[in-house]
């Protein structure tokens, strides 16, 4: 039936998160698909899951708060500011917004 095989990693916005601290950080949006991309922060975090995926941080578009430009979510060059939180997946950005 092919359920259980293969790589079932936790995914997904809603996962638990933790944040470490109260900064605000700020990145360039890498891609965006939609509902969802990621985020070269700047300059690279100093993290232990920073380098999970490439260095990039997730974010969803439940995560993008009003700013300019965010009614279809982002675009890939946007700059950005966010809070860093970690999850089961690795590091993932929230209260983003386009600056």
């Amino acid at each position: 039936n092919g359920k259980g095989k293969g790589k079932n990693r936790p995914s997904g916005p809603n996962l638990a998160r933790t944040r470490d601290d109260e900064e605000t950080y700020h990145g360039t949006v890498a891609e965006w698909k939609g509902k969802f991309g990621w985020i070269e922060p700047f300059p690279p975090l100093e993290h232990p899951l920073a380098s999970k995926h490439g260095g990039k941080v997730y974010v969803s578009a439940g995560d993008v708060t009003g700013g300019k430009d965010t009614v279809a979510g982002l675009a890939a060059g946007q700059m950005v500011t966010f809070k860093l939180y970690q999850d089961a997946s690795g590091l993932g950005a929230e209260h983003c917004k386009v600056v």
